[in-house]
This record gives structure tokens, C-alpha cells and sequence, in this order.
């Protein structure tokens, strides 16, 4: 019942009923309390609909789930929505130099958000490096393994991070190619190629592409839209504010 709970809840959530997601996630906490999949699950959805708070009341005891990865990047997405850059890059930071860290498709993602939050703290000479290296161990990577688009869109971002705008959109473009034709796993690619659109300050057609986005059966979330920073650049435009009113 409990892995039923979560599973539900998950499923619930990537479709956008965070509500329903989170009575399967209470269900399933009443099984197993503090169980940390659960707990952050239920907090997703609360960032989803851009409830720091809540969010925060749940991620903040927890402590960071440094050997895996999808949650971890739960825990850092709520770092960097409340623009505390120098704890993200500190649990990105321990996640990667721990004695069992391997660099796969899911851990891939470390190195675009490590160096983006060290620009964003101000450490530029970190992110330069942090994206050199990345760009390196990636590209290996995916020479040596099967890439359903993941490791490619991780790509786009760590060329928007050393302002290779064209190489970005490129890489962006081609995870599309490979993400095949799961509907969930398409948004996801969606959205990566949007994000590296903003992060390149590509204004247009990042505006463009987002008011696309949200025409999808699986938009992207009201609270990613509200906090996130990687939506800095073009925050300010009055397209991304009438795409923030009706999300």
C-alpha cells in the first residue's frame, strides 16, 4: 500500500493534480512516517503550485539524500527557488565527491545546476570550471552509453552556462530527437529546451516556445514559472508575466 501510495502520487503529480497526489502521498505516510520519497514527493507538489512554505516545512528537517539522485535534485530545485545558492552548490557539492558517487544518466544533471548556482552565489571562477569539466565528462559519458535524452539536455545547459547560445540549442534540439515518444518524458525534454532557450537570453523565441509549452497536456508548473531562477532572464518581459497569470 505504501509503494502503491507513492507510485500513485507521483503519477498524480506529473500531471499537474497536485491535490489528488497529495492524499495518496498522506496515505502512504500513514504506512511509513517520514519515509523520505514520500516526504519529498509530497513537497514537489507543493513547489509545484509555488508553496515555498509548505514545501519548506516538509524539505527542511530532512536531511539531503545524497545517494540518490532524483530526490536530491528535489531538495536542490527548493534551494534555488528560495536563492540560496551556497547550499545548493554545498549539497551538490558533497553529492559528488562522496565515496560511492557515479556519474550516470541521473547525476549527469549535477554538473549544468552545480555551475549555474555557483554563477548565481558569484563565483564565476567556479562555474567556468564547474561547466569546462561538465561539458568534458558528459560528452564521455554519452560517447560510452545510451542517452534517452537526459545527458543531451544536461548538455544544452552546461553550453548556455559558457554562453555557446547556437551549441545550446542545438544540444536541446537533439535530446527532443532522443527522448522518444513516452508523453512524460517528452515534457521533460520540452521544458529542458525551453529552460536553455532562457538560460542563452534568447528572449524571443524562449517566449515563444514557452507560450507553446503551456498549450501542452503537460505544462509547466505555476511555482517553477513564479521561483525558479533559471526563468531570470526573461522574468521581466510582459509575455512571461501574462504566461505566469494563466499558469
Amino acid at each position: 500500500a505504501h509503494a502503491d501510495g507513492r507510485h500513485a502520487g507521483d503519477a498524480l503529480d506529473a500531471i499537474g493534480q497536485h491535490v489528488a497526489a497529495r492524499a495518496w502521498y498522506d496515505r502512504a505516510l500513514t504506512v511509513r512516517p517520514g519515509e523520505p520519497a514520500v516526504v519529498i514527493g509530497k513537497a514537489a507538489s507543493w513547489l509545484a503550485e509555488g508553496n515555498l512554505d509548505a514545501a519548506g516545512q516538509l524539505l527542511e528537517p530532512l536531511p539531503l539524500q545524497l545517494g540518490d539522485a532524483p530526490l536530491l535534485q528535489f531538495q536542490v530545485s527548493y534551494l534555488l527557488d528560495r536563492r540560496r545558492f551556497g547550499d545548493a552548490v554545498q549539497a551538490l557539492t558533497a553529492a559528488m565527491t562522496a565515496p560511492h558517487f557515479e556519474l550516470d544518466g541521473w547525476t549527469s544533471a549535477y554538473y549544468p545546476v552545480l555551475g549555474w548556482a555557483q554563477r548565481w552565489a558569484g563565483d564565476e571562477k567556479s562555474a567556468q570550471k564547474t561547466f569546462a569539466e561538465g561539458k568534458q565528462k558528459l560528452e564521455a559519458l554519452r560517447a560510452a552509453r545510451n542517452d534517452n535524452g537526459y545527458i543531451t539536455s544536461n548538455l544544452a545547459h552546461i553550453e548556455a552556462g559558457l554562453g555557446n547560445a547556437d551549441a545550446a540549442e542545438r544540444e536541446a534540439d537533439h535530446s527532443l530527437q532522443l527522448g522518444g515518444d513516452d508523453h512524460y518524458h517528452r515534457a521533460q525534454m520540452r521544458l529542458n529546451r525551453v529552460v536553455a532557450q532562457a538560460l542563452t537570453g534568447r528572449k524571443d523565441r524562449a517566449l515563444t516556445a514557452l507560450e507553446v509549452e503551456m498549450k501542452q497536456p503537460i505544462a509547466i508548473y505555476a511555482g517553477d514559472l513564479r521561483w525558479s531562477p533559471y526563468w531570470d532572464k526573461i522574468r521581466d518581459d510582459p509575455r512571461f508575466q501574462k504566461v505566469l497569470a494563466d499558469a
